[in-house]
């Protein structure tokens, strides 16, 4: 996608709760890397880095679930881009690149 389409797109979306709905589909990822991190913590391996790292990822997809829900059906509004839509992409973004 470039800047264009996704300027013109924004002109169609209106929101719906089906895309709301899906933006809780990272929430188990969330809840298994906090999971994880959790019970490295409580196994007393709190300084190996994959405790950091699990930690780091379920605070990222909590977030890109917020993000997400707060971008595609809160704050979504037909011929109008929200500061949410591109905070959306940089904390997606982010998560991918972790």
């Amino acid at each position: 996608l470039n800047s264009r389409s996704m300027h013109r797109s924004m002109h169609h979306w209106n929101p719906h709760p089906i895309v709301g709905i899906s933006s809780f589909c990272f929430a188990p990822a969330s809840w298994m890397y906090g999971a994880e991190a959790v019970a490295l913590v409580n196994k007393g391996a709190w300084r190996d880095p994959c405790c950091a790292l699990s930690a780091l990822l379920a605070v990222l997809y909590f977030l890109v679930v917020i993000t997400s829900l707060l971008a595609d059906c809160i704050y979504l509004k037909r011929g109008h881009r929200s500061f949410y839509c591109y905070l959306d992409i940089v904390v997606a973004s982010s998560c991918a690149v972790v």
